[in-house]
């Protein structure tokens, strides 16, 4: 007769032991090894202590067996104290819904162009917040995006356009035109086409140092691409460190593909196109972009006398391409290191 699982668990007193009780039979073991991703062979090295897995991998042992989660969370807490201790309380499901799939499809057919991409961008950011976050423990994403630059030059900068998220991390960043470069997280993975993450305050004095920090957690810039081109960057930031795991930052990335559709052709550059500036302080920052507004009604308004009166996209993208010159200048005559977000 078969012992039942409780009586197996109770005669374990390590997650090996446990794990080779569960996993005694080829099946079971070939079964652990697909959800897993591994080969068979590596969980018969686990369970006789000849091999020992990544840290990621551990983690993600009590999800797949969630008969045994309870247990399995406590014997490797016995080995590895800390592997559990920046995990959200509850895990959240680590692919999109299907049903969202269907929503975004939507929302690109039934609004009209001009509407479009602050649509998608919208709801594709909430989504992720209430997927990643449902609890409101202090997560938020925002999109940074190229500014066009001059006719026969390169992008210079971006800007953030939209962002969504609870407290601790929204404030920042609600509701204000801010431009980042080189000197920012997300600047970093426009020049490189990468994702970056920093996943603590100590990296984030190393990767971007003196730069300033919107919460004391972990974050995360992944490029738009399409093939060699970029359109800019989405920015994701947690209360927590350590937060993005290598599951969740692939759950990430497949929502940043998702948000792709919500760009033209003409707001895609090749990346031999980007060359990044440094931008300055934020306060500094604030001083020059107060007028931004005043000055694109001022464009839109302009007499016949004086030339064609521009649309409102027209007179946007001029007034910020004169901010952002206004910007790198004053970089360059202030030498002062630039404030960034964790962007």
């Amino acid at each position: 007769m078969h012992k039942n699982s409780q009586e197996m668990d109770e005669e374990v007193h390590t997650w090996r032991d446990l794990l080779g009780n569960v996993a005694a039979q080829p099946e079971e073991r070939h079964k652990i090894a697909t959800a897993l991703r591994i080969n068979s062979v590596t969980i018969t090295r686990w369970i006789a202590g000849t091999s020992n897995p990544r840290l990621e991998t551990l983690r993600a042992l009590p999800r797949v067996l969630p008969e045994h989660r309870e247990q399995f969370v406590t014997l490797l807490k016995q080995e590895y104290p800390n592997l559990f201790a920046n995990e959200a309380a509850l895990d959240v499901p680590l692919t999109i819904p299907s049903s969202f799939y269907s929503h975004v499809l939507n929302t690109y057919s039934m609004h009209p162009v001009r509407l479009r991409a602050s649509s998608l961008c919208n709801t594709i950011l909430k989504q992720i917040v209430q997927h990643l976050d449902p609890d409101n423990e202090g997560f938020a994403t925002f999109i940074t995006q190229c500014v066009p630059p001059a006719p026969g030059h390169k992008v210079r900068s971006m800007r953030i356009v939209t962002g969504y998220g609870g407290p601790p991390v929204n404030r920042p960043f609600a509701n204000q035109t801010c431009f980042c470069g080189a000197e920012s997280l997300a600047g970093l993975a426009a020049l490189a086409a990468h994702l970056v993450v920093i996943q603590n305050p100590e990296e984030a004095r190393r990767i971007i140092p003196g730069q300033y920090v919107i919460v004391s957690g972990s974050s995360l810039a992944i490029p738009i691409l399409q093939y060699d081109r970029i359109a800019g960057c989405v920015c994701f930031v947690s209360s927590q460190e350590n937060y993005f795991t290598s599951e969740r930052i692939g759950l990430l990335k497949h929502y940043v593909n998702l948000l792709t559709i919500a760009f033209e052709a003409h707001e895609l550059y090749l990346l031999s196109e980007v060359n990044l500036a440094m931008m300055p302080l934020l306060p500094l920052q604030s001083s020059v972009l107060a007028d931004m507004q005043d000055r694109i009604t001022s464009y839109m308004l302009l007499p016949a006398s004086e030339g064609r009166p521009l649309s409102r996209q027209e007179a946007e993208q001029k007034v910020l391409k004169e901010k952002e010159e206004e910007l790198t200048q004053l970089m360059l005559a202030s030498g002062q290191r630039s404030e960034a977000y964790i962007s």
